[in-house]
């Protein structure tokens, strides 16, 4: 898995429905989160480029199979990502 856009790690952790998770917020009031991985190689506090390797899909937390659960924030609110990945 790779970092869509340039930022700073916030979680590289754990959580019980999302499994192993990173989350990165960007300097615009963005932040994305990468959920079910199977392993992560970034850790909080980190700054990563648009590209950079953060981790691999997998299927740790509550789901039925490998998969990426992906989301974006603005200001703390989850927005539809087809609108910025298109």
């Amino acid at each position: 898995m790779y970092a869509t856009r340039a930022g700073v790690v916030t979680v590289a952790g754990w959580g019980n429905a999302a499994g192993n998770y990173v989350q990165i917020n960007h300097q615009d009031g963005f932040s994305s989160i990468y959920m079910h991985l199977r392993d992560y190689c970034v850790s909080a506090g980190q700054i990563v480029s648009a590209g950079q390797l953060i981790g691999a899909t997998g299927a740790t937390g509550i789901t039925t199979g490998d998969h990426l659960h992906f989301g974006i924030s603005y200001a703390g609110t989850y927005v539809n990502p087809l609108a910025y990945i298109l």
